[in-house]
């Protein structure tokens, strides 16, 4: 069996030889299952094929290992399909965004040429095309996003974070997208250092931190609490505000794309920020839930692994 996996020039999805120790054939020889590995090989033509390389080991009636099974899917359409998703991606991020950033600066200028004119139906027009340009910003954002996590390209770079200071900072340079005043935050001294990607992590904070604004009185706070007490080397991060709260019904199902509740269907965005704030949080190996109950506000909670 190895040798025909020599045979087929197995390659990684960076193009790079697979080698053969960390083949799915080698690991089922050692009794480890392994489903569905990415490769390409190289046909007979010496095109190469994407393919998913499965393996499983063969066990006698008494346990003991008597070989492994390897299955080998065409995965080429697939692939091709996810490459296309990549271009699309592209071209929204750069061809769309690019445009939509000159309407917001342009309605942004003709705002502070307006200010203080009697030209007040000039003036609301501005407004509204820079919360428009505002709105659509974020849906290309959201999109962009929830595509990359869920295409697995997203890579995450992981450091030391001291969390106290991370908010801090987030917060002071939020100062004129959120509502930073109403944000209290509640974090011990001692609390560990978290071990995350910063850029991922401040979108998992400004998703939770923005809705619980957006969702509750402008006259109440938003809490931004954390502790070690999660257990098996995981910090317990919680936000929590003193709004509506969840209706029953929704609470299931709030995670999941394009879903709004009763409670926010007029909201702006396409219900994607409650995706992909549990997508990054699970990409850093941690678990997101909701507590709530209607009248008395909801917390969002989730974990992240504690640095070594």
């Amino acid at each position: 069996m190895l040798q025909r996996w020599s045979r087929l020039k197995v390659q990684t999805t960076e193009g790079k030889p697979f080698p053969v120790e960390e083949s799915p054939v080698v690991k089922a020889l050692g009794g480890v299952p392994v489903p569905g590995v990415p490769a390409s090989i190289e046909a007979l033509d010496g095109k190469r094929l994407w393919v998913s390389i499965s393996a499983a080991p063969i066990r006698a009636p008494d346990g003991r290992l008597d070989g492994a099974v390897a299955a080998i899917t065409d995965i080429g359409a697939i692939q091709t399909l996810q490459s296309q998703r990549e271009d699309l991606l592209r071209a929204v991020s750069h061809d769309l965004r690019n445009p939509l950033q000159i309407v917001l600066l342009q309605a942004e200028r003709l705002q502070r040429l307006l200010a203080g004119t009697p030209l007040e139906k000039e003036r609301l027009s501005a407004d509204r095309i820079a919360h428009a340009s505002k709105q659509m910003g974020v849906m290309i954002r959201d999109l962009v996003e929830a595509a990359r996590v869920e295409s697995e390209s997203l890579a995450l770079a992981l450091q030391r974070v001291e969390l106290s200071q991370f908010l801090q900072r987030m917060l002071t340079q939020s100062a004129g997208a959120l509502e930073v005043g109403r944000v209290e935050l509640d974090l011990p001294p001692d609390l560990p250092c978290a071990n995350a990607d910063p850029a991922r992590l401040e979108r998992i904070f400004v998703n939770l931190i923005g809705n619980a604004l957006k969702y509750s009185p402008e006259e109440t706070q938003v809490r931004v609490s954390a502790s070690a007490a999660a257990g098996d080397g995981k910090i317990l991060v919680s936000v929590a505000d003193r709004g509506l709260g969840i209706d029953p019904e929704d609470l299931p199902r709030i995670f999941e794309r394009f879903y709004r509740g009763k409670r926010t269907r007029k909201a702006d965005g396409l219900g994607l920020g409650l995706y992909i704030v549990q997508m990054l949080v699970e990409a850093h190996g941690g678990g997101v839930w909701a507590e709530s109950r209607p009248g008395e506000g909801a917390t969002f909670s989730f974990t992240l692994p504690a640095a070594g």
